[in-house]
């Protein structure tokens, strides 16, 4: 079987153990699933992937940040500065899609990105 054969996995991004207690406050963190489709997929060469923050709510330039460090190959063929480049789009939740301004993400929700050109 080839690498283009081999089945997608997704990929996690190990969540630090927040060494929550049951009287503690539970934690400011934020947790956001990236799905990928098309060419995203192709460079990350994974389904998905879970980010964590320490904070929230999460602007959505910070995910492609994230995004960037986890996946270097990614950030060279699918971002144009800080954000995705022509021919990519973004969704969240699968409701809507992201536009130029600020898009702010709470724990739990999901991102997709996918190639904007058919057949992509």
């Amino acid at each position: 079987m080839s690498a283009d054969d081999a089945p997608l996995r997704g990929a996690w991004v190990p969540l630090p153990d927040e060494g929550h207690r049951a009287d503690q406050q539970p934690s400011e963190a934020t947790v956001v699933t990236v799905e990928f489709f098309g060419i995203p997929r192709q460079r990350t060469q994974t389904a998905s992937v879970r980010l964590r923050f320490d904070h929230r709510p999460v602007e959505f330039r910070q995910v492609l940040k994230r995004l960037v460090d986890v996946f270097p190959a990614w950030g060279a063929a699918c971002m144009a500065g800080d954000q995705l480049a022509a021919g990519l789009a973004a969704n969240i939740d699968g409701a809507r899609f992201v536009g130029s301004g600020p898009e702010w993400l709470t724990d739990g929700q999901t991102v997709l990105i996918l190639s904007a050109d058919a057949g992509g």
